[in-house]
């Protein structure tokens, strides 16, 4: 008689080797997630010397991967599928970037939900209305009954001609870029643009049941706006870490300027709106360098 099999979904604290095993036992895969995510990088390195960092990047990339064991047989992971969802505080970033996790492309794999502010708001008893408590439910549950065969789930042909558009101009900067951390997250958010796509899709479509219809553009277009906003945080990370994209360590409203322009993210009275200036004093602020001289 065959033992029952597990059914996880989420993995918080666990060791490579159990993480293995509970990934054969669910194809979906295993989600990582922790409160502190500083928790989770101590981690490495304290049960035994597998590899780890490497082994996530590997999963990143869906790269097979193995650890190999001293007293038996070696496991291994074919198709890794190991999100990691967690928070950290700003001060504590440069504990992500030790080791040189900033520079081996460990960091760049992160999308950074960064805001400018957090306001903590008054008590009050508001609580969520019964309906869409049940929706919710009815939601997930709709999520886990989708089949685990691997299917391909194509773009649209404006759909499509929007990912162009935006391969094309994060190629541009990525190769304006001089700063090697920024650089390898621009390359990152090809394939990051892709899979937001492809979350929004099945999220859009999974009570309908129209999963296997093509990616549409107006999905494609949300995905490419919340990648521009990582952009905008992976800068924000990048500084907070201590490598800084400007000498100062700070975006002058220039460099936000300059930057929405090449976006081409509205116009330029829009843009001197956002930045609280004119639209005279911008066009002066877009033809002067970092020190106020005339760029020739």
């Amino acid at each position: 008689m065959d033992c029952p099999t597990l059914k996880q979904y989420i993995a918080v604290d666990i060791t490579p080797e159990a993480l293995i095993e509970a990934h054969a036992n669910n194809r979906r895969g295993i989600a990582i997630c922790r409160d502190e995510l500083t928790g989770w990088i101590c981690d490495f390195g304290r049960y035994s010397r597998s590899g780890e960092v490497q082994n996530m990047l590997s999963s990143w990339s869906e790269k097979h991967f193995k650890i190999n064991r001293k007293n038996s047989l070696s496991a291994a992971i074919k198709k890794p599928f190991i999100p990691v969802f967690g928070g950290i505080q700003p001060g504590k970033l440069y504990q992500m970037a030790k080791d040189d996790r900033a520079l081996d492309g460990f960091m760049q794999r992160f999308i950074f939900a960064y805001p400018d502010e957090c306001v903590k708001p008054d008590y009050n008893e508001a609580i969520l209305r019964e309906q869409l408590i049940a929706y919710y439910k009815e939601y997930i549950q709709a999520l886990l009954s989708i089949n685990c065969d691997r299917r391909p789930i194509m773009l649209s042909p404006n759909a499509k001609l929007l990912y162009k558009d935006f391969y094309n101009l994060n190629t541009a900067l990525f190769n304006a870029e001089t700063d090697e951390y920024m650089k390898a997250v621009y390359q990152k958010f090809e394939i990051i643009v892709l899979r937001l796509a492809l979350i929004l899709h099945v999220s859009k479509y999974v009570l309908s049941g129209q999963i296997e219809q093509p990616i549409q553009p107006e999905v494609m277009s949300a995905s490419i706006e919340m990648v521009e906003y990582f952009r905008i945080t992976a800068q924000k990370v990048n500084i907070q870490i201590g490598q800084a994209i400007s000498p100062s360590g700070k975006l002058d409203n220039r460099s936000v300027a300059k930057y929405l322009m090449q976006l081409k993210k509205g116009t330029k009275a829009a843009i001197a709106s956002v930045l609280g200036t004119s639209r005279s004093q911008l066009d002066r602020l877009l033809e002067q360098n970092g020190t106020g001289h005339s760029c020739l």
